[in-house]
């Protein structure tokens, strides 16, 4: 990052049809674990429905390895070498790992608080029905603090994929950015990998989405759909404009993607090894509250860790271009 050079040749249509490819890989990998949600409402067979719910169990946890891959191989990665000593002559050189301490340790408070919530509410609604001396108002008590709860819930599921895809937006306008201003030799290699890149990220966001209930909140599903697909787009069509006056190699340059890039690096390492991962393997399943890989069998959590290695690999192999 630090010698980087625009001196090669450069295609603008090539750069500008880039942007329409991009669009449609990201929308298409986020589109695609919803699918399902919108063929299930129509009467299908239960063999297909058995398949698309293998479909859904399939992407989610190969979304889950492509987020953790993402944190670390990507933008930890690039966070580290942007502003490491070589690259920037820093007063404080430990600066990336501190931006990534203290973005991951916001987003902790935020998710504790949240927990904080709903287990106090959980502990109103039992002393509640305890100290009930009518049945009837105990059950009618009791159905009000459990819709509580599941309010509670759904607002921190959800809360769960905001943090996550404001991580890989952060990194998707770098991405964008990246390509917009790139040249020959390794173009085309970082256009392809870019792609597949997005694709990826927009899977594991996808899948995350097609867990929850949008009822009420269609506007904010697609508003999510929507930011992630036109983000990396935007990056491009930014880097186009600016590619004349845009040095890699400015010291105020690779501050501001240095300070991005951890700052998405310490909110997508929280939502990959807390939100998703921890609450997959050892807790109640995530946000749907069905039971983890704790409960599941040999076969389910066989398959689920070789999505999980197979998102993880490909991402991490697709760290080398992009």
């Amino acid at each position: 990052m630090c010698d980087s050079t625009q001196n090669g040749s450069y295609d603008e249509n090539l750069h500008i049809a880039s942007i329409f490819v991009v669009f449609v890989g990201s929308a298409a990998g986020i589109l695609l674990p919803l699918l399902p949600e919108f063929i299930l409402k129509n009467n299908i067979s239960s063999y297909k429905e058995v398949l698309l719910k293998n479909l859904t169990f399939y992407c989610k946890w190969f979304g889950s390895g492509v987020i953790l891959a993402t944190s670390l191989v990507h933008l930890l990665f690039e966070a580290f070498n942007t502003l490491s000593p070589n690259c920037i002559n820093l007063t404080y050189e430990p600066l990336s790992p501190l931006i990534v301490l203290g973005s991951l340790v916001i987003v902790l408070v935020i998710d504790f608080c949240l927990a904080r919530l709903m287990y106090r509410k959980r502990l109103k609604a039992e002393q509640t029905i305890r100290d009930s001396n009518v049945i009837d108002d105990g059950r009618e008590q009791e159905e009000k603090n459990e819709a509580d709860l599941k309010r509670i819930q759904k607002i921190q599921a959800h809360t769960d994929i905001i943090i996550i895809e404001s991580g890989i937006v952060f990194h998707s306008v770098i991405v964008g950015l990246t390509l917009g201003v790139a040249t020959e030799p390794g173009f085309i290699a970082l256009f392809i990998a870019i792609v597949f890149h997005q694709a990826c990220d927009g899977l594991a966001i996808g899948s995350r989405m097609a867990e929850l209930s949008y009822k009420g909140k269609r506007l904010q599903q697609v508003i999510m759909i929507v930011s992630y697909a036109l983000i990396t787009p935007i990056g491009i069509a930014i880097g186009i404009g600016v590619k004349h006056n845009f040095d890699p190699a400015k010291v105020s340059t690779q501050l501001a993607i240095g300070i991005l890039d951890s700052i998405a690096s310490g909110v997508l390492l929280y939502g990959a090894i807390v939100d998703v991962l921890a609450k997959e393997c050892f807790g109640t399943g995530g946000p749907t509250g069905k039971p983890g890989l704790l409960e599941a069998s040999n076969m389910d959590v066989a398959s689920a860790f070789g999505a999980l290695l197979l998102g993880a690999g490909i991402m991490s192999l697709l760290g080398h271009w992009a």
